[in-house]
């Protein structure tokens, strides 16, 4: 068939084809020789947001509003174990389950002298009315301008919403010093590992 009986000109297209299929050559040629034509810029972290924590670091200093009407900080619990846990806001549904879950394990924090605080953005006349709502007999505090997350790196960007805290726990001993963290942690089974770790952190204690 000729390029008259197809109405256009196919010289364009083959040339256009070439110059596509030299580039793809030339593109892993110079792959190969180890020289990359497009490099991938390091993602940066972000000081504000990505600030890493890890086990053996101290813990971020902290006061906040407590839903009693009281304040709460990390000096205030200096000689027995914290279970730190930051989440979004009351009432979310993985939120609930998790506060549930440390509720009902409570007499065992108790037991291995551990105490469990949550904090999140929310008033505290909001903790206040969940906690009455989920029978919580724990610290729940106003991280309003969420600079205790940022300090200890449990916030997160979300879309349309700024920065949120995420789920995470950091287990602090009673030095004041970050024993384990839990990055986007599970709420069905959360209390369960953290117990499970306390147990175990305390076990190499007393060795």
């Amino acid at each position: 068939m000729n390029k008259a009986r197809l109405g256009f000109d196919l010289s364009s297209f083959r040339a256009g084809s070439l110059r596509i299929l030299a580039a793809i050559t030339l593109l892993g040629l110079g792959t190969a020789l180890g020289m990359p034509f497009f490099h991938k810029k390091t993602a940066t972290p972000n000081p504000d947001i990505d600030r890493v924590l890890q086990a053996g670091d101290a813990a971020p200093d902290f006061s906040l509003p407590a839903q009693d009407g009281g304040t709460a900080g990390l000096k205030d619990f200096r000689g027995k174990w914290l279970v730190l846990y930051f989440y979004p806001y009351d009432e979310s549904p993985g939120c609930t389950i998790e506060a549930h879950n440390f509720q009902r394990d409570l007499a065992q924090y108790q037991k291995a002298q551990a105490v469990v605080v949550g904090a999140s953005p929310d008033s505290p006349a909001r903790h206040k009315a969940f906690g009455a709502q989920q029978a919580l007999t724990f610290k729940l505090l106003t991280d309003r301008k969420r600079r205790v997350a940022k300090s200890y790196g449990a916030l997160d960007r979300v879309a349309m919403i700024g920065k949120r805290p995420i789920l995470a726990t950091f287990l602090v001993d009673p030095e004041g010093r970050v024993a384990k963290i839990w990055m986007r942690a599970d709420p069905r089974h959360h209390s369960t590992d953290v117990l499970a770790a306390l147990t175990e952190l305390e076990r190499k204690r007393a060795r």
